[in-house]
């Protein structure tokens, strides 16, 4: 078997459980972000190819402004400590969406099936009629759904924008651009990112050439972000909207037998409140709807395992990075008097990164109490007057939910309210160590 074969064939074995409807569901969820974004490329040819190269245009790309942005850091002197944390701040931003496009696509599988199970809508409730309290709470998340997928991706625009465009012409307004062209070292000034190339670039083509690359940065970071942001906010949803129908499906317990025992033994027949629960067949009716309910709770969980999976990794890198980024960056804020283009550009990158916590922690959170609310929801059914092989099934869905349904990343980071806190803990205290550090 040549190469060709071989990586045909690798391609075909990753790609093995795409289908028409998974393709559909992405291009309805995310148009053409996820290729863009390389998080989930397309296999197909000819399409490959061209995944291919932009793969490695990414990663020179990245990888290059990573090393580039270290060395800078470490050759700026002393006195320039504002521009040192700068080009650290912006070096691990870097690294960060590199990693993002690798971690993707180790978790192909499990991105594709979660896709999958959306497509199908997670659940059906067969022959059951959807009320309008449920098409209301649909209609309130995709709502939710867009605007963040709108929200945050527009809040990155802006701090690249700002970054490069009008921080600049701030402290040019204000007088107080950098009046250096390079450090004694060889950093470039003049640029909107303070990099060492190997290279003059303060003028003429070079200076074209090194803006158009900074530029070209920048537009790949706020495409991954906004890939990564668009399918969390897209997996989130439905499982928060699942967790709901859900809710609303057991305390609609007895409404739903009731619809299922006329469907079966006849419209016309007429049960009393009191003489239901002696009716074995309603009482069959009740377990029926009961068993629907835990193979719902199945498919969510199902959904779960499949989305922890894929955000495992980029949920730990956020918390863990989003620390050391808000620390430097309010320390930036807090040093930086003396270039008000470098505070603007850093103020503004600060509210994407909260905006990207938050809606991890608050989505995380909604999970968990839904979850809580569904464990809590089965005590409030009549369970007392069903008959003894009815509450098994209850156990079931007790010991189902009894365990945290979580959105986890690695070494057990959990995405709630408590880890934001936290998060924001850490900040403060990277802040204060690097201002001590500055003042040593």
């Amino acid at each position: 078997m040549n190469l060709w074969q071989r990586f045909t064939t690798f391609c075909t074995y990753c790609d093995r459980d795409s289908d028409a409807l998974t393709e559909k569901t992405f291009y309805d969820e995310y148009r053409n972000l996820a290729r863009l974004s390389l998080l989930y490329p397309n296999l197909n040819r000819p399409y490959v190819f061209l995944q291919i190269l932009q793969f490695f245009v990414y990663f020179f790309v990245l990888s290059t402004n990573v090393l580039a942005m270290l060395s800078s850091a470490f050759v700026i002197e002393s006195e320039d400590f504002l521009l040192s944390m700068h080009a650290i701040h912006l070096s691990f931003i870097f690294f960060l969406f590199l990693a993002f496009i690798f971690l993707g696509n180790y978790t192909r599988h499990d991105f594709t099936m979660i896709h999958k199970i959306i497509g199908n809508r997670v659940f059906n409730y067969n022959g059951e009629d959807i009320t309008d309290e449920e098409t209301k709470m649909c209609l309130v998340y995709f709502k939710i759904k867009t605007r963040a997928k709108i929200i945050i991706p527009f809040l990155n625009i802006i701090a690249g924008f700002t970054l490069f465009v009008i921080g600049p012409l701030v402290d040019k307004a204000l007088g107080a651009e950098e009046k250096r062209t390079y450090t004694k070292f060889g950093v470039n000034l003049v640029l909107p990112l303070p990099v060492l190339y190997p290279f003059e670039a303060h003028e003429g083509i070079n200076f074209y050439l090194a803006f158009l690359f900074q530029c070209l940065s920048a537009i790949i970071v706020i495409l991954i972000l906004s890939g990564c942001t668009c399918i969390f906010v897209t997996g989130t949803t439905y499982m928060i909207i699942q967790l709901e129908r859900l809710l609303i499906s057991i305390k609609r317990i007895e409404t739903r037998a009731l619809h299922l025992y006329r469907k079966i033994y006849g419209e016309n027949v007429l049960l009393e409140n009191n003489d239901r629960y002696k009716d074995r067949n309603y009482l069959n009716c009740l377990q029926i709807c009961i068993k629907r309910n835990i193979q719902h709770h199945q498919q969510i969980m199902r959904l779960c395992n499949h989305f922890n999976r894929v955000c495992r990794g980029p949920v730990f890198a956020s918390f863990f990075a989003g620390g050391v980024v808000l620390g430097i960056s309010a320390l930036v804020i807090i040093i930086g008097g003396e270039r008000p283009g470098i505070v603007l550009g850093t103020l503004t990158l600060i509210f994407p990164e909260v905006a990207n916590l938050a809606c991890i922690c608050l989505a995380g959170q909604r999970v968990i109490d839904l979850n809580q609310q569904v464990r809590l929801s089965i005590y409030s059914v009549q369970w007392y007057k069903y008959s003894s092989t009815f509450k098994p099934y209850m156990s079931v869905v007790q010991e189902m939910t009894y365990p945290d349904l979580v959105i986890r990343g690695l070494f057990s980071t959990t995405a709630n309210m408590e880890s934001f806190g936290n998060v924001l803990n850490t900040a403060y205290s990277y802040f204060s160590l690097l201002l001590a550090f500055k003042k040593s």
